[in-house]
């Protein structure tokens, strides 16, 4: 038993745990999108196998690590994730999550604060997964509910240092002022018009706004 427990890490334990409870909520999640004439959001599987397909870089950069679901995802196909939660408890279990994965790095700060110190950082080809939106629950509130606007204007004035960039939007349907729940999102023509003034192809599909060079 002592020999068993000693290869029962931390972080293995809570991989193992955050799993088993993945796999749970991916059949609920199907079920609710069949039930739901697969209307928005889609399952998270769908969201991720939409990244797959077109985020095809080596480096990516998320906001909002959450539990790290996704940040596992990317790492696995990619060779670099850059991941920034600014909740201190979510940050620590993400770093302790994937202590041993050294293509994972953890950030604890605003995606206002960290965002743009990664981005200029880089050059060639990136995807970014903008999640960083305050949907109650665990996920972290701070002074507006997202930072979506200071993270447009960032890619905006650092596009030119990419050949390939791939940016994903997730929760389109949100983008919805008018709506008391979403007051303080900007609207969809929002992101739309931010796109096309950076030359940008974009399209929406379950739910993700997608902008890329075309």
């Amino acid at each position: 038993m002592k020999k068993l427990l000693k290869f029962i890490t931390p972080a293995k334990f809570l991989s193992h745990a955050i799993e088993v409870a993945n796999q749970l909520n991916r059949k609920f999640q199907l079920r609710s999108w069949k039930k739901n004439a697969f209307d928005v959001p889609a399952p998270t599987l769908v969201k991720r196998a939409f990244l797959r397909k077109f985020g095809k870089t080596d480096v990516w950069i998320e906001t909002g690590t959450y539990y790290g679901d996704t940040t596992k995802f990317l790492a696995k196909n990619s060779n670099f994730v850059y991941s920034i939660e600014p909740d201190k408890y979510l940050a620590e279990l993400a770093e302790l999550r994937f202590a041993k994965n050294t293509n994972i790095k953890i950030i604890q700060g605003t995606s206002e604060n960290e965002f743009e110190k990664i981005l200029s950082r880089l050059e060639g080809e990136v995807s970014i997964w903008l999640d960083g939106h305050y949907s109650a629950g665990a996920t972290f509130k701070g002074e507006q509910d997202t930072p979506i606007r200071q993270e447009l204007h960032v890619i905006k004035k650092l596009l030119d240092k990419f050949s390939i960039i791939n940016v994903f939007i997730d929760d389109f349907r949100c983008f919805d002022p008018e709506n008391p729940e979403y007051k303080e999102y900007p609207s969809k023509q929002f992101l739309v018009d931010w796109a096309e003034k950076c030359n940008l192809k974009w399209t929406v599909q379950h739910d993700i706004f997608y902008a890329f060079k075309p």
